[in-house]
């Protein structure tokens, strides 16, 4: 999934220009006031590094009940990014006061297995019963990302649309795209574009959208990978977007070793492992490296969609083979 987060042109300000760029996150980490670490956290946890999230949020000391409030249900969605969901759901109670650590916890929950699909949506819908509408960023996002894991994309956007924040945009987005609106995910991206071009979100959710479109926007969504790359460093994120584009462009071989970097960072990177089968099949790799690569996503995520189509895929197979036998059986008799 997208996670998005700014780049503030106040951070940047307050780099002095014969500061190398790569020294430049180690002077402002020792200075910075808390909001601008939460903003730094959370382009670690948008471009997927989510340890180093974590880090800088536990760096993070504010008397502030507003900035602890936001550094803990960050490090709550890193610790589910990171698949700790136990550590999020021991920690926050069923019946929380604050309606964005319910639905921290209700995320936790599902993805991990433990609530049902059913048992979601009613706690949703309970949350919800005094008051549907919410301005509150992190309510939002987090409601729209289970409805969204739950393949329910429109009622996700039905949240999304009370957000104003590029955030919201960019996941807006991501919702159009799954659902084939080109023509509305376009004018999301122009607008995003329009509000702050160089903002990170608006960077991510255009490079999405030049993906899905295809063509001649496949070499404006690699120059964005490739430029983010450089300017924070390659995560499974970026280097999954670029293969992304390199595949789309035909470039199969040139992909494999940008999903192999990728690997290295984190072996159990889901999509990566994705990205990494469909590549192996089309530079002819051998069969048994296909299993190789499905075993290992069914050990880091048994439940990913994914192997739901494949499954599907061998029952219709096996169906399809055992009505030919019998065709042939029979005719033989």
């Amino acid at each position: 999934h997208l996670r998005i987060c700014g780049v503030y042109p106040r951070l940047r300000a307050r780099i002095s220009p014969s500061v190398p760029r790569k020294f430049a996150r180690v002077i402002l980490g020792t200075d910075m006031d808390p909001e601008s670490a939460f903003q730094d956290a959370m382009d670690c946890f948008t471009l997927c590094n989510f340890q180093e999230c974590l880090k800088r949020l536990h760096s993070i000391n504010s008397a502030d009940p507003q900035v602890r409030q936001k550094v803990e249900l960050l490090t709550y969605r890193a610790y589910i990014a990171q698949r700790k969901y136990n550590v999020v759901i021991n920690e926050i109670t069923e019946n929380h006061e604050v309606l964005s650590y319910r639905l921290v916890r209700l995320l936790a929950g599902l993805q991990s297995g433990t609530a049902s699909k059913t048992k979601v949506l009613e706690d949703l819908s309970a949350n919800f019963s005094d008051n549907p509408f919410t301005s509150d960023e992190t309510c939002i996002i987090i409601t729209a990302t289970i409805y969204m894991y739950l393949a329910m994309p429109e009622k996700a956007l039905r949240f999304l649309h009370q957000g104003s924040t590029l955030y919201c945009d960019a996941l807006t987005v991501q919702c159009l795209l799954s659902i084939n609106r080109l023509d509305l995910a376009n004018k999301t991206v122009r607008r995003m574009q329009v509000a702050d071009e160089d903002a990170l979100p608006s960077q991510l959710a255009s490079a999405a959208f030049y993906l899905i479109k295809g063509g001649d926007k496949l070499n404006e969504a690699l120059s964005i990978y490739q430029e983010l790359q450089e300017k924070y460093k390659p995560t499974p994120l970026l280097l999954n977007g670029q293969a992304a584009a390199l595949m789309a462009m035909g470039r199969w071989a040139d992909a494999e070793p940008v999903l192999q970097q990728s690997l290295d960072l984190e072996p159990s990177h889901t999509e990566t492992l994705i990205n990494m089968m469909v590549a192996s099949q089309h530079t002819g790799k051998p069969a048994e490296i296909m299993s190789r690569f499905i075993s290992q996503l069914r050990d880091c995520d048994k439940n990913h969609p994914f192997l739901d189509s494949i499954n599907s895929m061998d029952q219709l197979f096996e169906e399809a083979k055992s009505q030919i036998a019998a065709r042939t059986q029979k005719n033989v008799k």
